[in-house]
């Protein structure tokens, strides 16, 4: 199962698992604050519209058994300090209707009433939490592939990370403290990227394999691909443009003559490195131990051009947006 933050997700999820759960007659919310008064209860939906029109607000018509301000708006928010068209005059016509209807917030976790907000007038409900953790984690590959799908013009990029990679390695000795780029969040394109082609929002993939030599793969590949395992699997999204090492050190004011990565110590090479972008890990697979020989049937391209080549030059390479999806799927079986 897939480990890691959920912060790929989106408030689309909400109004699937709003709708999902409502289909099944199983919606139920936390009352926070009702005309004023912050007194928690639950309470069960009874009639929810289908939510396709996301403008403010997102939900046209929901009906909470025994309320009596009936038929009322919404609007989705992760947290209730998220809402802010109170104070936002394009909104002003919308949200004078939204508080006329009765319109409340509805939110997955409430945290701090938004500054200038009358809660006499708006009133505040909150997803079961367990329940909602629930559906993410039930349903997690499929929102997954959905909100990889609407992310067409961004590109997918795989990279190697062996054992002894700058990836998982550190150095933390000898008055050096430098972290492994999975804790510094810090990665050097290799000459495959041009500083251009790759775009905050893009994807990269670190993949680790086991059981076999580079040698091996790269001139007995047929007969040693049986003892090939992928191992570990990091899906990332690029936070930052590239930039030069200078720019990077610069902008994070860090001396430009200071170690990056664990092996520029060991060789005391600076060199070799010389463009910086940041990433953020979305999510982990680990312990996978999953036959390269067998994905190697579903995916031969995939494993042939990508995997193959990466390994044994240590670059990196593009892929596609279907085979991604397709790898994904695979590994998560």
């Amino acid at each position: 199962m897939a480990r890691g933050e959920w912060s790929f997700i989106h408030e689309s999820v909400i109004y699937q698992y709003l709708m999902e759960r409502f289909k099944s007659n199983n919606l139920k919310l936390l009352q926070i604050c009702y005309n004023g008064k912050f007194k928690e209860k639950e309470v069960k939906v009874v009639d929810l519209e289908e939510i396709t029109d996301t403008k403010f607000p997102d939900v046209d018509c929901i009906t909470i058994k025994s309320d009596k301000k009936g038929k009322r708006p919404a609007e989705v928010k992760f947290l209730t300090s998220q809402f802010k068209y109170h104070t936002q005059k394009k909104y002003s016509d919308e949200y004078d209707m939204f508080v006329i209807n009765n319109g409340f917030i509805l939110v997955y976790k409430h945290d701090i009433i938004p500054d200038r907000l009358d809660v006499d007038k708006i009133d505040i409900y909150q997803l079961n939490q367990s329940d909602f953790i629930n559906f993410v984690k039930e349903n997690f590959e499929r929102l997954f592939y959905q909100q990889v799908k609407e992310k067409k013009d961004r590109n997918v990029w795989i990279s190697y990370c062996g054992r002894n990679s700058n990836f998982n390695k550190e150095y933390v000795k000898e008055g050096y403290n430098i972290k492994s780029a999975k804790e510094s969040k810090i990665w050097c394109p290799t000459c495959d990227i041009s500083p251009n082609e790759m775009t905050v929002g893009d994807k990269i993939i670190f993949i680790k394999t086991s059981g076999v030599k580079q040698q091996h793969i790269q001139n007995q590949y047929e007969s040693n691909i049986s003892e090939w395992y992928l191992e570990d699997m990091y899906v990332c999204e690029v936070r930052t443009p590239i930039m030069s090492r200078e720019e990077y050190c610069r902008r994070n004011k860090i001396d430009s003559k200071s170690f990056l990565w664990a092996s520029e110590v060991k060789d005391n090479n600076k060199d070799k490195y010389r463009y910086v972008f940041k990433f953020d890990i979305k999510t982990s697979y680990e312990n996978l131990h999953i036959s390269l020989e067998s994905l190697r049937q579903k995916m031969q391209g995939l494993v042939d051009n990508k995997i193959r080549y990466l390994f044994t030059t240590k670059g990196d390479k593009s892929i596609s947006l279907d085979d991604y999806i397709e790898f994904i799927e695979y590994i998560s079986q």
